[in-house]
């Protein structure tokens, strides 16, 4: 499976399942790192970002050996917002949630992965800028992929 479809993956599941209400009626921009150029944010900006890519994956044999793998990708979600750190909050407490309510099978469809946690979350906040940042670090768990 190609990197970008898990990407996709994860970008959907947090596109479907958003909700509005949770995020002071403010939808963030959902992107896969390698589809921007670049972000621009101006002072005050009217749009919070969410940016997605591949920290690691890791594929250990499994108890039996022979071809089967416990198979583990890391995904970063990168939350950045100008409006305040209120705002940013709100957003990363909305990627909790929907990732708690989605922890077991949390894609319809392939990639099949038993289970998805945030394992840990970071406050990258810039204050003398005005940059709220938040990156929280989403394991993905497949336990047992026959290769």
């Amino acid at each position: 499976m190609a990197q970008t479809d898990l990407l996709d993956s994860v970008k959907d599941l947090l596109t479907t399942n958003w909700n509005i209400s949770n995020t002071a009626s403010r939808t963030p921009s959902i992107s896969n790192i390698f589809e921007n150029k670049r972000i621009d944010f101006v002072m005050g900006g009217s749009t919070d970002h969410i940016l997605l890519y591949e920290d690691s994956q890791d594929a250990v044999d499994g108890a039996s050996g022979g071809g089967i793998k416990h198979k583990v990708n890391i995904i970063t979600i990168d939350v950045r917002t100008m409006h305040n750190r209120a705002q940013g909050i709100l957003i990363r407490n909305e990627i909790e949630r929907i990732i708690v309510a989605n922890e077991v099978n949390p894609f319809s469809s392939d990639p099949f992965y038993d289970i998805a946690d945030v394992t840990s979350l970071q406050d990258l906040s810039d204050k003398s800028v005005k940059l709220y940042r938040f990156v929280l670090k989403l394991k993905l768990e497949r336990f047992t992929q026959t290769f």
